[in-house]
């Protein structure tokens, strides 16, 4: 109840107080608990819980649904993530992981900034591989370069893959491929 007051409060910032207890709330050993404050963290842009939340993030204990969300939570503020976190988000994009699961870490990855040698490595091992369901948002992680490598890259594990792209995803390809 409290933290769903919080999240629906008008302030443009919340209290020192409030968000000092959000981050004690993060080390609670309930998960939905858990879950539910990195989720707050994540729709009200809070700073200052960066570190639990890499913390959260790296923690081999912690289910890999939290794991996800508190990726996705610091990475409007910093955007890259190391190896190792775009390597725990590639493992669950084959199809024994759950759906709901398999997307969020594709949209996790999406909005990461992947280098170029990170995004050559998704579409030769991964872009082929990948379902219907995730194909759209990892293909939203090229967007942001510029390197013919990584294009061309693309565009073979595009063409090694067995899913068929519907007319939006094709839109959605066509533009990435205009900034190359």
């Amino acid at each position: 109840f409290l933290l769903d007051t919080i999240d629906r409060c008008s302030l443009k910032e919340l209290p020192e107080a409030w968000t000092g207890r959000l981050g004690e709330l993060l080390d609670h050993s309930g998960a939905a608990v858990r879950l539910r404050v990195v989720s707050l963290i994540r729709s009200r842009q809070l700073d200052g819980l960066d570190a639990k939340l890499e913390g959260i993030a790296t923690n081999l204990a912690a289910s890999s649904e939290l794991r996800v969300a508190a990726m996705a939570a610091f990475l409007s503020r910093r955007p890259s993530l190391d190896d190792a976190g775009i390597q725990f988000l590639l493992d669950h994009l084959n199809e024994k992981t759950d759906a709901a699961l398999r997307l969020s870490c594709a949209q996790t990855l999406s909005r990461s900034h992947m280098t170029d040698a990170q995004l050559i490595r998704v579409a030769e091992r991964y872009l082929p591989h990948v379902d219907a369901l995730v194909l759209a948002s990892l293909l939203d992680g090229f967007r942001a370069t510029k390197s013919e490598q990584v294009g061309q890259a693309m565009i073979a594990g595009l063409l090694k893959s067995q899913v068929s792209i519907g007319e939006p995803d094709a839109r959605r390809l066509q533009e990435i491929l205009a900034s190359y």
